[in-house]
């Protein structure tokens, strides 16, 4: 789906199809904001390169700790313009830890294989012509000291929550040409309706290669995929733990798990930090449980990419009605499908039933995973393919969309020095 063609919130949330939204929002003006207009392909870093006689500088800013794969996934897409990337990064106030221990601590110069042109610090910045803002809506303050003193003619503000009310005051700054782009179409509506921001959405992701890739050529193609994952904070507010350890438990009742052959052998891996108490896991699903505590980035998506498919277990609607999801990213990511529903397609509409594991109704998820336990090679590692399919064509899409937000080769004379 394209920037137009993202469900509303309350077309989610009554698990209207896209189409109906898109009905919806042709009511009279007034009732809803407008959409922003269509977006049109163009080459504006070739043409600036022109115009102006040098490459385009662009600012990838992140005050955050965090979304570090989503800068990720903003490198590799600029890597392939003719543009200068500087990546401004902060480090972490609380425990203090510079953004360079950061980068080493969790692994992310290993993660990308390399080192781009990177700044510890969002001080002081060099100028810009153009600016993305990977966490603005945590750090309005910030964002604005970087744009009066890097002066980008234009700058692009990546939104994770479409419902956040930094988003509009982040608006209200004093700069001529901000826009707005959420990280996936729920998101933007989101903003749209609710906000009254013209948001268009775009998802970009860093293309995860294992250094034991898991394909259907491998030699170990029958065992390289061992059970599924559950990825992320440990944080019971946005994942619901006790909901699979009931369908485990319901499963062992019923003498379904453990599984016999030829069905392959269950398992769970959860992955993230904090609290592993928090996960609440019941002795008797132990033993077909692990736990992967505090990894750094590449045996992160490593793992994830040697399990059959991820689950959501999503802790709260506003995933599907004005957040995204990073369950859906680490998917993209790593070539493993996620097990959804009707209602997670009908929010991030870029997903298809040909991408992802699919809950038909009246299915829970252990229905689904003792399915995939089943599925023959081919299809396992179809879907596979198709979900790395998918991310490339997210990634030309926003190779696109960035450009519609960079300046244009009339904008050359206001090139600073």
């Amino acid at each position: 789906a394209d920037s137009q063609g993202a469900a509303t919130p309350a077309a989610a949330a009554a698990g209207q199809p896209a189409t109906a939204a898109a009905a919806a929002a042709a009511k009279p003006a007034g009732t809803r904001p407008q959409r922003p207009p269509p977006l049109s392909p163009t080459d504006a870093a070739e043409r600036w390169l022109k115009a102006a006689g040098r490459r385009m500088r662009v600012a990838i800013v992140n005050e955050a700790p965090y979304h570090l794969e989503i800068v990720a996934g903003f490198l590799h897409v600029l890597s392939q313009l003719p543009v200068d990337v500087t990546w401004y990064q902060a480090g972490q106030s609380v425990p203090v830890v510079s953004a360079v221990e950061l980068l080493e601590v969790t692994g992310f110069n290993k993660l990308l294989g390399f080192m781009p042109r990177m700044r510890p610090t969002t001080d002081q910045p060099e100028p810009v012509d153009f600016a993305v803002f990977v966490s603005p809506e945590y750090f309005e303050r910030q964002t604005q000291a970087f744009l009066k003193a890097a002066k980008p003619i234009s700058a692009v503000m990546l939104a994770h929550n479409g419902m956040n009310r930094a988003l509009q005051r982040i608006q209200a700054f004093d700069h001529p040409r901000l826009h707005f782009a959420a990280l996936a179409p729920h998101v933007a509506a989101a903003s749209r309706q609710v906000l009254r921001i013209h948001t268009h959405w775009m998802m970009a992701t860093w293309p995860f290669a294992s250094q034991r890739p898991c394909t259907s050529s491998s030699e170990d193609a029958d065992t390289c995929l061992s059970g599924f994952s559950i990825q992320g904070n440990f944080e019971s507010a946005r994942r619901n733990y006790t909901r699979v350890w009931a369908l485990m438990g319901a499963a062992q009742s019923a003498g379904v798990l453990p599984t016999t052959p030829p069905a392959k052998p269950f398992h769970l891996h959860l992955l993230g930090r904090g609290d592993v108490k928090t996960l609440g896991i019941p002795s008797a699903v132990a033993n077909m449980t692990t736990v992967h505590l505090n990894l750094k980035f590449p045996q992160y998506y490593d793992q994830i990419h040697h399990t059959h498919a991820l689950l959501m277990l999503l802790g709260s609607n506003n995933y599907l009605l004005q957040k995204m999801s990073s369950t859906v990213v680490s998917s993209l990511m790593t070539g493993t499908p996620i097990i959804a529903d009707a209602k997670v397609l009908n929010s991030y509409t870029f997903l298809k039933p040909e991408t992802v594991h699919l809950m038909a109704p009246g299915e829970t998820e252990m229905d689904v995973m003792q399915r995939v336990l089943r599925m023959s090679r081919d299809s396992v590692f179809g879907v596979r393919e198709r979900v790395l399919e998918l991310a490339e064509h997210l990634n030309k899409r926003t190779l696109q969309v960035l450009q519609t937000f960079m300046p244009t080769d009339s904008d050359a004379p206001l090139v600073q020095a």
